[in-house]
């Protein structure tokens, strides 16, 4: 039995999906400073139970990122699939990624757009082209993610051992 290339680029570009909110969390940790030099803090106190909220944060992005990451896993392994046998370039899939970001800002902002169609076109071309341009960069990202897996996956393929 052997690994299918197609297979671990999926996962790979999954991952790399899931583990992006992550990064937005522990990147600007990684640049915080304590500019008073003291190593306690005051807390005030949370009887709304705010704390409690920020802390499930994470994981509500989590959530929300699921569904992404499945799409990105499904779409790069049909891409890859058709690189390998039809030697198609994949430029497609960054295009999907493009498009549904788009559709994702169109799908936030619809109920302003049907509830106030004459103000809805600037808010429509700032974040639709903004959702379309982070859709497209992640689809770059992801093109290349899955074209390094692949080409790893193909150069070194060696036969798993059966369970």
């Amino acid at each position: 039995m052997q690994r299918r290339p197609e297979n671990v680029a999926a996962a790979v570009n999954g991952i790399v999906v899931m583990l992006a909110p992550a990064m937005l969390l522990i990147l600007p940790a990684l640049f915080r400073s304590n500019i008073s030099g003291t190593s306690s803090y005051v807390t005030a106190p949370d009887p709304a139970g705010i704390s409690a909220r920020i802390d499930a944060f994470p994981w509500m992005m989590f959530a929300a990122v699921a569904p992404f990451a499945a799409i990105a896993a499904w779409r790069t392994r049909v891409h890859a699939m058709r690189w390998r046998t039809a030697g198609v370039s994949g430029w497609q899939g960054v295009a999907e990624a493009g498009v549904l970001g788009l559709l994702v800002a169109l799908g936030v902002l619809a109920p302003g757009i049907i509830y106030k169609p004459e103000q809805a076109p600037p808010y429509v071309i700032f974040y639709g082209g903004a959702a379309l341009i982070l859709g497209l960069m992640t689809g770059l990202l992801l093109r290349f993610t899955a074209l390094i897996a692949l080409r790893l996956q193909t150069a070194h393929a060696v036969p798993l051992d059966p369970l």
